[in-house]
């Protein structure tokens, strides 16, 4: 069996151009923050195509199981194409496997896009700091 070889790269820079552009759109939008601006829909927007495009990367190193898979098959039984799990190798270093590594920094994006979901999601009226904090809540929302 030939090893089926794809160029992940342009996948990968496009999501990372995804994730900066809507990072820096948002640092732009946050400037003046407030949770019941009209600017609210733009940052959704922006958050939401961070999100898609971490989830694009993460699904190339660590797709989703089958329905088949969950009910206990085996991969090979459950998809058509017979290849092995995605290499990802540098040409200088065939043997070397990035697949770890890339794992690891997906998984810290994803990370940190729910963390900054989350931080936008709270009413700063609502949260409650502690007492001895040097910041208002809304400045702490937008560090």
């Amino acid at each position: 069996m030939d090893l089926q070889v794809k160029e992940y790269n342009e996948l990968i820079v496009n999501c990372c151009k995804i994730i900066l552009q809507s990072y820096s759109n948002l640092e732009f939008l946050l400037e003046e923050y407030d949770y019941n601006t009209s600017n609210r829909a733009e940052i959704d927007r922006n958050l939401i195509s961070m999100a898609v495009a971490s989830k694009k990367m993460l699904d190339l190193v660590n797709p989703l199981p089958t329905s088949g898979e969950i009910h206990g098959l085996a991969k090979e039984a459950t998809t058509v194409d017979f290849q092995d799990e995605v290499l990802i190798v540098d040409k200088n270093h065939p043997k070397w496997n990035f697949i770890p590594w890339l794992k690891e920094k997906t998984c810290m994006i994803e990370e940190a896009i729910k963390k900054l979901m989350e931080f936008l999601e709270h009413n700063p009226d609502k949260l409650n700091l502690h007492p001895k904090t040097i910041m208002t809540s809304k400045k702490y929302i937008k560090v």
